[in-house]
């Protein structure tokens, strides 16, 4: 969840995917940054081995996603595939996923609950932090008004068709554009790097 998250709802990626040129460069964005951000943990946990209070640096960066990442990408995606959900709805359930995730590091820090590691307890916080985004999203929606689907196209998925080749420009059908294939090697690669180490 936190790595899809940081891909795909990351401030810089959203809006190098919404300023793009057509619908093929803002599909492969995502998919493109996935690929340097593989090789970051490795280029982090090396300095982190002798860092800031955690056994490396990766612990602190996960434990920064949990806070924020985790429940921004809830609210996002979220909001991507309901379109009855409201802006209230987004603002209080990120402020109570970030809410439940700070709690629940505090709590591990001041030894109330147990967690195997600093990792195990962020991937925890970052569970803690998207459910409580949404049930809180779901809660606060049903007290408010929607906006009318207008105002939505374009912007959740299912509200307005949205033409994926209608603003193709040459070069887009190129093999090695394709975001099926770039997404596909993009796992790949983090398979290849990651589940040796498990």
């Amino acid at each position: 969840m936190l790595s899809f998250g940081y891909w795909t709802t990351n401030f810089a990626e959203v809006q190098r995917a919404l300023s793009a040129r057509n619908m093929s460069a803002a599909r492969r964005t995502p998919i493109i940054a996935a690929y340097p951000k593989v090789v970051i943990p490795a280029v982090t946990v090396i300095p982190g081995l002798v860092a800031a209070g955690f056994s490396n640096i990766m612990n602190y960066i996960q434990a920064l996603f949990a806070l924020f990442n985790a429940p921004l990408f809830a609210t996002f995606i979220i909001g991507m595939f309901w379109k009855r959900m409201t802006a209230w709805a987004g603002f209080f359930g990120l402020v109570t996923g970030t809410l439940g995730a700070l709690v629940t590091y505090l709590l591990y820090k001041g030894g109330v609950v147990h967690f195997g590691s600093d990792l195990d307890e962020s991937f925890w916080g970052a569970g803690i932090a998207f459910v409580l985004v949404a049930i809180v999203a779901v809660i606060v929606t049903l007290f408010t008004t929607p906006k009318p689907e207008s105002e939505l196209r374009g912007l959740v998925y299912g509200v307005g068709k949205t033409d994926l080749v209608g603003d193709a420009i040459a070069g887009d059908a190129a093999w090695y554009r394709s975001p099926l294939l770039l997404g596909g090697v993009a796992v790949a690669l983090a398979a290849a790097l990651y589940l040796p180490f498990l």
